[in-house]
């Protein structure tokens, strides 16, 4: 390339000459006259195919996978924790104040004393409850994160 940048500087400095005044056979002898090789690559930045995935994850379907990411997900939370708390649902339920814990127990329609339901432990909660409970999270979340003007402080 320092050929043809020498080609296209004209004798008198700070004019140019345009690419478009060189013949292409010219143009074409400048671009060879600098051809050098490609550099090699050091073995540890040469590109690599990505491993073959294993022969159980390979017939999976959608909702397979969609399974599976969500008990790795939950495994990883789980070991995230250190064993501070049963799960990561466990400390976010504890988290939250226990006005947001009724209000979720009474929109999961869960029958019983609504203040002593929201009380107990995310752990104390029958399954069918905590499934009840994280539907509605899912569908709060999906309804009020478009929500921008009510959000604002005025």
């Amino acid at each position: 390339m320092k050929a043809l940048r020498d080609a296209l500087t004209l004798k008198r400095p700070g004019q140019t000459m345009k690419l478009g005044d060189l013949r292409l056979s010219d143009l074409m002898r400048l671009l060879q006259a600098d051809d050098a090789p490609a550099p090699e690559y050091r073995p540890e930045y040469r590109p690599v195919d990505p491993p073959a995935l294993p022969e159980a994850y390979q017939r999976l379907s959608v909702r397979d996978c969609r399974i599976r990411l969500r008990e790795l997900q939950r495994e990883a939370a789980q070991r995230a924790s250190n064993g501070r708390s049963g799960s990561a649902e466990s400390r976010e339920w504890a988290g939250l104040a226990s006005h947001y814990r009724m209000a979720l127990v009474l929109l999961a329609g869960i029958d019983g004393e609504i203040e002593e339901l929201a009380l107990r432990d995310w752990r104390e909660m029958p399954p069918p409850e905590r499934d009840a409970i994280r539907r509605q999270i899912r569908a709060l979340r999906t309804c009020l994160l478009p929500l921008r003007a009510l959000a604002l402080r005025t």
